[in-house]
C-alpha cells in the first residue's frame, strides 16, 4: 500500500463512520475523533518526509516548522477530545510508513498535499457539526493553517498555489 493508498483509507475509514468521526450527539466528541486522526496523518506525513525524502536545507526547516504547526494543532485536538471525554486514536508509527510510490521530493510533496487536503475537508466537515464555539474557532483556525501549508506544499511541488476549485467554485 502506497502512503497516498494510506492516507485514502483514513479518509475512508472516517467518513465510512459519519455517526462516530463527523456528527455531534450533543457534544464535539464524534467530529473532534475525526479531526485528531486527519491531524495525526498529517503529523505522519511530516515525519516520513523529514526521515526519508531527499531534503534541501531550506526545505528541511520548512518541513520542521510545518511539523512543528500539525503537532500544536494534534495535541490541541487531543486534549479537547480528552476534555470530551473522548479517547483519541494512538497516532500512526513513521517507521512502519509504506514505501515510497515515487521516492522524489515532488513525490514526498505530493503525499503531505494529500494529507494536508484531507485534513482540510475533515475540518470542513467537522465544523458543521461542531457545537461549542471554542471547538468551531479552533478547527477553523487550524484548517485556515493547513491551508497556508497548502499553498507552500504546491509551490515547492510546481502545482498551482490553489486548487482550481478556488478559482471556479468546481472540480
Amino acid at each position: 500500500m502506497t502512503r497516498r493508498q494510506a492516507f485514502a483509507a483514513v479518509a475512508a475509514a472516517v467518513a465510512a463512520r459519519p455517526g462516530v468521526a463527523l456528527a455531534a450527539s450533543n457534544n464535539d466528541r464524534g467530529p473532534l475523533s475525526g479531526l485528531v486522526a486527519y491531524q495525526q496523518e498529517v503529523v505522519f506525513g511530516y515525519e516520513v518526509a523529514l526521515n526519508k525524502a531527499p531534503l534541501r536545507p531550506r526545505d528541511r526547516a520548512t518541513f520542521e516548522r510545518f511539523r512543528g504547526q500539525a503537532q500544536q494543532a494534534a495535541a490541541a485536538l487531543r486534549k479537547a477530545l480528552e476534555e470530551e471525554g473522548g479517547k483519541p486514536a494512538p497516532p500512526p508509527d513513521p517507521a512502519a510508513a509504506p514505501p515510497p510510490t515515487d521516492p522524489s521530493f515532488r513525490g514526498y510533496v505530493r503525499d503531505l498535499i494529500t494529507a494536508e487536503e484531507l485534513a482540510v475537508g475533515g475540518y470542513y466537515a467537522a465544523l458543521q457539526n461542531l457545537e461549542d464555539e471554542r471547538h468551531l474557532r479552533g478547527a477553523a483556525a487550524f484548517m485556515a493553517q493547513a491551508g497556508r501549508r497548502l499553498v507552500v506544499l504546491r509551490d515547492r511541488a510546481g502545482e498551482p498555489l490553489l486548487p482550481r476549485a478556488f478559482e471556479t467554485g468546481g472540480p
